[in-house]
C-alpha cells in the first residue's frame, strides 16, 4: 500500500541519512578502494586491448578514407583509452559558466570547508572567460594565481571585491623558460619557486597543446616523488600529443604511475565545430592520489 511504502522508504532514508553522517569516513574508504579497483581493470581491459593491436592501426583517430578504421579491431577513438575509472570519493560539480569557461571540480565542499589556510589556485589559460576562477573565490578561500599570454587581465566576471584573492599574470605554461615573439613563457616548477609555493591545490592547464610540455618538465622535477598539487583539471588538445596510440597510453601511464586519477571526462564538440573537425581536445578531472597534503585526505 501506499502507507507500507512511505514508511519503508522513510526508514531507508533514515538509514541512509545514518550512514552518511556517522559512518562517513568507513564510507569513503570503501570508496576509494572500489575507485582503486575500478581503474585497475580499465588499465587491464586497455593492455588486453592493445596486445592485439596491429602496428598499421595505431592512429589516434579513424579515418574512412585511408583505410584505417577497417584495420581496427573495434571501431574507437584515443579518449576511449583512458575512461574516468576512479570515482571522487566526494561530490563533482560543475563550476564556472555553461560551455568553455566551467571545469568540473572534485569535492568542493571539502575546500569550501577548509578554513585552515588559504587554498591555492594557479589558472593557466583564463582567455576571456573567468567564471571559474570567480566561483571558487567566491565559495573557498582561494587565493588564485592566473596566467595568460594572449590576454592582458582577467574576464569581467572577477568584480573588484574578489580581485583582492586573484593576481594576474601575463605569462603563458610551456615547457622552457623563454620569451618567444614578445611573449614571456615560464616552466610549472619556475613559477612555484618566484611564487614561493612548495604546493598547489587545484591547478587548472587549457593551454592549447603546451599541457604535454608542460607536465613533461613537471614530471621530470618531481621524479620519484609526490607531484605538488592536489586536483588537476584540465584540457588535452592531441594535435601537440604523440600521433599513435602505444605513444600517447606511454605519456599517460607516466601520469598513472604519479598517482593520478582520471574521476571526470567531457568532450568539447567546439574543437570538432571550429577545430579540425575530429574530437581533439577532451577536458578531464584527474586526482593526486599519493599526495598527502591533499584536503580530499586521499
Amino acid at each position: 500500500s501506499a502507507m507500507l511504502w512511505t514508511a519503508t522508504t522513510g526508514i531507508l532514508a533514515s538509514a541512509l541519512l545514518y550512514h552518511c553522517w556517522h559512518l562517513p569516513e568507513v564510507y569513503r574508504l570503501d570508496r576509494i578502494a572500489i575507485s582503486e579497483q575500478n581503474w585497475k581493470g580499465s588499465v587491464s581491459r586497455r593492455m588486453e586491448y592493445m596486445s592485439g593491436m596491429k602496428n598499421e592501426s595505431l592512429v589516434l583517430f579513424p579515418n574512412p578514407k585511408d583505410g584505417t578504421w577497417k584495420q581496427r579491431q573495434l571501431p574507437y577513438t584515443a579518449w576511449d583509452f583512458f575512461p574516468p575509472a576512479y570515482g571522487c570519493p566526494f561530490e563533482m560539480e560543475r563550476v564556472g559558466s555553461f560551455g568553455d569557461g566551467g571545469k568540473w571540480i572534485c569535492g568542493i565542499s571539502q575546500y569550501a570547508a577548509f578554513k585552515e589556510r588559504p587554498i591555492v589556485v594557479y589558472s593557466f589559460g583564463v582567455d576571456e572567460d573567468s567564471s571559474f576562477e570567480a566561483e571558487l573565490v567566491d565559495r573557498t578561500s582561494a587565493h588564485v594565481y592566473a596566467f595568460d599570454y594572449s590576454v592582458d587581465n582577467m574576464g569581467p566576471e572577477i568584480t573588484n571585491g574578489s580581485k583582492v584573492n586573484v593576481k594576474f599574470s601575463k605569462i603563458g605554461l610551456g615547457g622552457s623558460d623563454e620569451t618567444v615573439d614578445g611573449n614571456r613563457f615560464m616552466t610549472l616548477p619556475s613559477i612555484m619557486s618566484e611564487l614561493g609555493h612548495d604546493y598547489v591545490d587545484i591547478l587548472k592547464m587549457d593551454v592549447e597543446g603546451a599541457e604535454f610540455d608542460a607536465l613533461d618538465v613537471l614530471m621530470e622535477t618531481y621524479n620519484g616523488s609526490s607531484l605538488p598539487f592536489g586536483q588537476l583539471m584540465i584540457e588535452f588538445h592531441l594535435w601537440a600529443a604523440p600521433q599513435n596510440i602505444r605513444d600517447l597510453v606511454a605519456w599517460w601511464e607516466r601520469l598513472e604511475s604519479f598517482g593520478l586519477r582520471p574521476v571526470a571526462q567531457e568532450s568539447n564538440p567546439l574543437g570538432v565545430i571550429l577545430g579540425p573537425g575530429y574530437p581533439c581536445c577532451y577536458e578531464y578531472v584527474l586526482i593526486n592520489t599519493r599526495d598527502n597534503k591533499s584536503i580530499l585526505q586521499l
